[in-house]
């Protein structure tokens, strides 16, 4: 499925002409015929198993990347692409918290047993870390280098991986 969000660019050319009045010319929409074209031929539809909400999850998902990408081109000119990483983490970091919250229901984790997806049923926020170990490691010369690229010190990416899943 991977390959069927690689048509992203196709959407792209879409929101573009749209919401930026950006021309699209006859070499742009021959490229987007063959990489339409590429992917059917590489998907090949008339044999594909599997489940069609998966295709139509992962097509959203190509969609509304490229939304965003078009969207974030306009707004990086006001706001500069920095302060736009910013939130975009920011708000991808709450929506995470958010669906993280919402799995620890106890009907909610139950359904999403029911339906075979119990690895995304009552996830845990921090696993196997305590406040002392997590106080350790921001005190530490270079805590936050290490809380962030998980290099430094003697300590292993494998003690990152702790504190975040």
């Amino acid at each position: 499925m991977t390959v069927l969000f690689s048509c992203n660019p196709v959407f792209v050319v879409l929101f573009a002409f749209m919401m930026l009045h950006e021309k699209i010319y006859r070499h742009t929409v021959l490229s987007i015929i063959v990489s339409v074209l590429g992917i059917v031929v590489i998907m090949n539809p008339l044999h594909m198993s599997g489940n069609i909400l998966v295709v139509v999850l992962t097509i959203f998902s190509a969609v509304t990347f490229a939304l965003y990408s078009v969207v974030g081109r306009q707004r990086s000119e006001r706001y500069g692409s920095i302060a736009l990483t910013c939130l975009s983490f920011l708000f991808g970091s709450i929506e995470m918290l958010l669906l993280i919250l919402v799995t620890r229901i106890n009907s909610i984790s139950a359904l999403l047993t029911q339906a075979g997806l119990k690895p995304f049923a009552d996830v845990p926020i921090l696993h196997g870390i305590s406040m002392p170990d997590l106080y350790r490691y921001i005190r530490h010369r270079d805590g936050l280098y290490i809380l962030f690229s998980g290099h430094g010190g003697n300590h292993s990416s494998n003690s990152l991986a702790r504190i975040f899943y």
